[in-house]
């Protein structure tokens, strides 16, 4: 139970789950959805807090990364899941639902997102290592720090070199 001391709300998160290495499902992290508790005065100005019966908090099922997704799969279930954000934010607030399923749920932006990070491809020139798409945005980075920093800089435009700042300071940003 969490209280508010400021609205007075109180909020119940129920999990039922252990948190820890080795414990339980060894998971370090939960998607906890606050339950807000309701509340009964009595006439002694006593308040007592009544819930529904005990539920399991939603959690997500460890998805095994499907090594047979196609750049096409993935780049169709990253735009339905933006498509989906931006359909839920057009319209208006009263029938807006909860947000967390088009954030968390399956085929959410969540997932999508550790698709993308996930897609890893081979190279033969690199020792055959699986290199992921976020190593080759670190490594472009660098490539474009070298660039900002060397001679060669004089030679791009003030646009390119304001998207070389803004990309480097954006996955710099992200590393930390």
């Amino acid at each position: 139970l969490v209280r508010n001391e400021l609205s007075g709300h109180t909020y119940r998160f129920n999990c039922g789950r252990w948190l820890g290495r080795g414990v339980d499902d060894g998971s370090t992290e939960r998607l906890l959805v606050a339950e807000l508790m309701h509340h009964t005065i009595d006439t002694e100005d006593e308040v007592v807090v009544t819930s529904p019966p005990r539920t399991c908090s939603p959690k997500s099922p460890r998805r095994a990364h499907n090594a047979n997704s196609t750049l096409a799969d993935i780049q169709e279930n990253l735009g339905q899941a933006v498509n989906n954000l931006v359909k839920y934010f057009y319209k208006p607030e009263k029938e807006r639902g909860n947000i967390t399923f088009l954030l968390c749920g399956d085929q959410g932006l969540v997932h999508c997102m550790e698709q993308v990070f996930q897609f890893g491809f081979r190279s033969s020139r690199l020792f055959r290592n699986k290199i992921f798409i976020w190593d080759y945005m670190e490594r472009l980075k660098v490539f474009f720090e070298n660039s900002l920093a060397s001679n060669t800089s004089r030679q791009l435009s003030e646009i390119c070199k304001a998207g070389y700042w803004l990309f480097c300071d954006l996955v710099g940003k992200i590393n930390t």
